[in-house]
């Protein structure tokens, strides 16, 4: 065989390989860039959801708080109420109605959505109240109640300080507070 032939087929077999490399780069190329789309595509999405969950709970957390913290003045004001061997008046008795039934859907609402340790704080704290709701009905209908209104005023001395605890619990489940779990003295505290 002649040299140039074979320089001849040896330029032509180059020139062909080099295409079929070039077009091979190329395609791992475009490889290499959807993958890193499709990383950054997750990633974005993760993300969304991330931070959807975490506006669902900033929702969820503020209607249960406002929630808990409109029964408990409401139970107050009644015991105050009782104390001062006042009449409670009807609407006060539908306002707490609708509280509660408030406290029940934003309760309900948390349970589906908020973190284990808020749900731990916030339960006993809604039966607590609840237990509240039930004496204090049993005063204002004449029966013999389960406690007398010094007994009560313990209770809601104590959902007091269950209020500061699960809101405290709460902010920093979404990050926002660094603030101790135990209310200090004095802090925020209902006048008496």
């Amino acid at each position: 065989m002649n040299d140039s032939l074979i320089v001849a087929i040896v330029g032509v077999v180059g020139t062909l390989a080099a295409g079929v490399f070039a077009q091979r780069g190329a395609m791992k190329s475009k490889i290499i860039e959807l993958r890193h789309a499709e990383r950054m595509h997750i990633d974005t999405e993760a993300e969304n959801a991330r931070r959807a969950h975490l506006e669902a709970r900033r929702q969820s957390y503020g209607d249960l708080n406002q929630a808990l913290r409109d029964k408990y003045t409401h139970l107050l004001h009644h015991w105050r109420t009782l104390k001062a061997n006042q009449t409670i008046e009807p609407s006060q008795v539908q306002v707490e109605d609708e509280s509660e039934g408030e406290l029940r859907a934003a309760y309900a609402k948390a349970q589906m959505i908020a973190a284990d340790n808020v749900i731990e704080l916030v339960g006993p704290l809604v039966q607590r109240l609840y237990l509240v709701h039930r004496v204090v009905r049993q005063h204002d209908r004449g029966e013999t109640p389960d406690e007398n209104l010094d007994a009560l005023k313990a209770h809601i001395d104590k959902a007091a300080e269950m209020l500061y605890e699960v809101r405290q619990v709460m902010r920093r489940d979404l990050g926002i507070t660094e603030l101790p779990l135990d209310r200090p003295p004095g802090y925020g505290s209902v006048p008496r």
